[in-house]
C-alpha cells in the first residue's frame, strides 16, 4: 500500500512469502517462500505495476531446519543476499557475526 496515505494495495506474491526487501534502487521487491527466493520487478513510470514473482534460487534444504533463518539482507544492487546457514560438519550453528556498538569509546583516554 502507498504511505502515508494508504490509496493503493497491491498483492506481492501469490502463495504467500516472508521477510520482504526492496532492492536499493527501488526496482525490485525480493521475498522468501519455503522453497526459494524470489524478486519481483517493480515499474514506476506511469503508476505503480508489479511482475510476476520469478524464483531466483532455490532454499537449500538441510537437515537443519524446515524454515529460512530469521531474514536476510540484500545489496543495494540485488546481486548478493546475506543470511545464515548450518555449518558444513552439522554442529549447532554459533554466532558468525559480532557487533561491537560505542568500540571507539575503547580508545579514549581518561
Amino acid at each position: 500500500t502507498t504511505y502515508p496515505g494508504l490509496t493503493g494495495r497491491w498483492q506481492v506474491s501469490r502463495d504467500g512469502g516472508n521477510w520482504p526487501a526492496w532492492r536499493g534502487d527501488g526496482q525490485e521487491i525480493f521475498f522468501t517462500t519455503h522453497q526459494g527466493m524470489y524478486a519481483v520487478a517493480v515499474d514506476h513510470e506511469g503508476g505503480f505495476t508489479l511482475g510476476r514473482p520469478e524464483k531466483i534460487f532455490d532454499r537449500p534444504m538441510t537437515g537443519w531446519s524446515a524454515a529460512w533463518p530469521d531474514g536476510f539482507a540484500v545489496t543495494g544492487d540485488g546481486q548478493r543476499f546475506v543470511m545464515l546457514r548450518p555449518a558444513e560438519n552439522g554442529s549447532e550453528v554459533q554466532p558468525a557475526l559480532v557487533v561491537v556498538q560505542n568500540w571507539f569509546a575503547e580508545f579514549q583516554q581518561d
